[in-house]
């Protein structure tokens, strides 16, 4: 479903729903077996760079969240907290939704 989204995207040109799409199919490809995790990076970088095209805080968050958790489990801990953190912390409103407490509790996780 999410390829056919992503197929639909590119022959409408409609992309308002282009970076969720990408991510999901991120996750989609961890989820694998076996996982693909360079394929979900390249995904979440996708839908990183789309959301930031449109200015869409909201799918950028869940994107750097993404990405983030998949460079935690790497390992890494400096690149998801650059990305991450100034991304959580341009939001003062909607605290309490959930992107942003996945957010929150990942940088905590990694000492932020």
């Amino acid at each position: 479903m999410v390829a056919e989204g992503l197929a639909e995207i590119n022959r409408c040109n409609e992309r308002f729903w282009e970076a969720e799409l990408l991510r999901l199919k991120g996750e989609l490809l961890l989820r694998k077996n076996p996982p693909e995790p360079k394929a979900a990076e390249d995904a979440f970088l996708g839908a990183l760079h789309v959301a930031q095209r449109q200015q869409a805080k909201s799918w950028e968050l869940r994107a750097a969240t993404s990405l983030s958790r998949l460079w935690a489990e790497r390992g890494e801990r400096e690149k998801p907290v650059e990305l991450l953190g100034p991304i959580a912390n341009w939001f003062t409103n909607g605290l309490e939704t959930n992107d942003l407490k996945r957010a929150t509790e990942l940088l905590d996780k990694l000492g932020v």
